[in-house]
C-alpha cells in the first residue's frame, strides 16, 4: 500500500504540470439548484480547480454562497455565508475566507477540492479530517462525479 502523503504529493505535482482548463458547469448540477439553497464554495490555493463557474451559476439561480472558515485544525470547520465581491480575510493553511462575524451556514451542496480519485469514483481530498466530522446534517451532494472538481480542472 502506498503512503497516502506520497500518494497526495505525486498526484499535486501531476495536477500542477498541467495548464488550468475551464471547467464547464454541468446540467445536472444547474438541474439541482434552487433559489434559497446554500452551496459551500473554496477559494483555489495552488493548482486546485477553481469552481467560480459553479459558484456564479449558483448564484445566478438564487443560491447563497458560503466559504469555509477554519481557526485552528483541533476547532469545527463552520461555513460562512459570503457575498461574492465581499473582502476575505487571511487564514490558516493558506485559506481566503470570510470574516468571523458572517453568518454561519449549513450548505446544502458543497464544493470541494480533490487531489485526485481512484477508478471507483472514491475520491481523496484535502481537509478531509476537517470537513467529515463538521456537518451537523448531511449535504445533499450533487453526485460524486460532479463534486469531483478538482481533478476535472486539470
Amino acid at each position: 500500500m502506498t503512503d497516502k502523503s506520497v500518494l497526495r504529493a505525486s498526484l499535486r505535482a501531476a495536477r500542477d504540470a498541467c495548464a488550468p482548463v475551464a471547467i464547464p458547469v454541468p446540467s445536472a448540477f444547474l438541474a439541482r439548484l434552487k433559489p434559497g439553497m446554500t452551496v459551500a464554495s473554496y477559494v483555489p490555493f495552488g493548482g486546485e480547480a477553481d469552481p467560480s463557474p459553479f459558484a456564479r451559476a449558483a448564484v445566478d439561480a438564487g443560491c447563497v454562497i458560503a466559504l469555509p472558515h477554519v481557526v485552528r485544525r483541533s476547532l469545527p470547520m463552520r461555513f460562512l455565508s459570503w457575498e461574492t465581491e465581499a473582502a476575505l480575510i487571511a487564514g490558516p493553511f493558506g485559506l481566503h475566507q470570510p470574516a468571523e462575524d458572517a453568518a454561519e451556514l449549513a450548505p446544502d451542496i458543497i464544493l470541494t477540492p480533490l487531489v485526485g480519485f481512484d477508478r471507483s469514483g472514491n475520491r481523496d481530498r484535502p481537509g478531509c479530517r476537517l470537513l467529515r466530522p463538521r456537518f451537523p446534517r448531511p449535504p445533499r451532494c450533487v453526485a460524486r462525479r460532479h463534486c469531483a472538481v478538482g481533478p476535472a480542472g486539470r
